[in-house]
């Protein structure tokens, strides 16, 4: 009993205290503060047209027709089938195209030439411009696509 008192109690109490301060508390109150002050970004950055959600400026979406821009390659495969699901989040990989790949090379280069006017207006600047790099949503771009109809 004298060490369970003095060694198993504290343990315990603290795990339990630990628990509820470190998995309950502290993310509840991250999650409310993100809600409060950046609920865009907290729900998803999600993008919606003419009330119909389209995508998220943050996860991948899968484009199949060739006027759109397509974002990182993705070469998830579902693994019941066998068969491709692309930008399946619970599976993610890339495919096997390298920057120095021939004909990944070719096709950039065409897409670029074809879409720089489009490219250069989705551009978006450095975070209180100083912190990272440019960025281009894909998304945003194949919306501006959807609009150039």
């Amino acid at each position: 009993m004298r060490v369970f008192r003095k060694y198993i109690r504290p343990a315990v109490v603290l795990t339990l205290l630990l628990t509820i301060v470190t998995g309950l508390i502290y993310p509840g109150i991250i999650t409310g503060l993100a809600q409060l002050i950046f609920p865009y970004q907290a729900n998803g950055s999600l993008q919606y047209v003419n009330g119909k959600l389209v995508g998220s400026e943050l996860i991948g979406q899968y484009w199949t027709a060739t006027r759109y821009f397509h974002g990182r390659p993705s070469a998830t495969l579902n693994p019941n089938t066998g068969t491709p699901a692309p930008y399946e989040a619970d599976n993610s990989s890339a495919s096997n195209l390298g920057p120095t790949n021939a004909t990944l090379i070719k096709n950039v280069q065409q897409r670029i030439a074809a879409l720089h006017k489009v490219v250069m207006n989705n551009v978006h600047g450095r975070f209180l411009f100083i912190f990272g790099e440019p960025y281009i949503s894909v998304l945003e771009l194949n919306l501006a696509l959807d609009q150039l109809k």
